[in-house]
């Protein structure tokens, strides 16, 4: 088995497409006006509404911004980087829960919410895994 995309269902497609925009550096692919992707190196981060999943897939399993539990992890070769990127963008990431700092498994990396409240962590290698 394996996985091929990451799927984040939302109450505002827009806002959220538009926070992943920034993030990620690239458009979307937008496929419907209820869905878009996201192409990462070997997967897919997909935005879909909840009324859309509820319409195509399986009605009412859904909530929007209700996630505590479950983070997305994004590798990249410098998260100092990344987070001078983040702090001179134009949006603002106020939500960052932790700046760059060293973790004792070997990565550096920083934490932050979308603006849904999902956790994102992106880090990088200090040493080969």
């Amino acid at each position: 088995m394996q996985l091929t995309s990451t799927v984040i269902l939302t109450s505002d497609l827009q806002r959220l497409a538009s926070f992943y925009e920034d993030l990620l550096e690239h458009a979307p692919t937008w496929y419907r006006d209820d869905y878009v992707e996201f192409e990462t190196e070997g997967s897919t981060l997909a935005l879909f509404t909840v009324e859309g999943h509820d319409t195509h897939i399986a009605p009412g399993v859904a909530e929007a911004a209700a996630n505590r539990s479950m983070k997305i992890e994004f590798e990249v070769a410098d998260v100092d980087a990344v987070a001078d990127r983040l702090r001179g963008a134009r949006r603002r990431y106020d939500w960052v829960l932790h700046p760059p700092r060293d973790l004792p498994w070997g990565t550096r990396s920083i934490v932050l919410r979308d603006p849904e409240g999902h956790l994102i962590e992106i880090f990088a290698w200090q040493q080969a895994p």
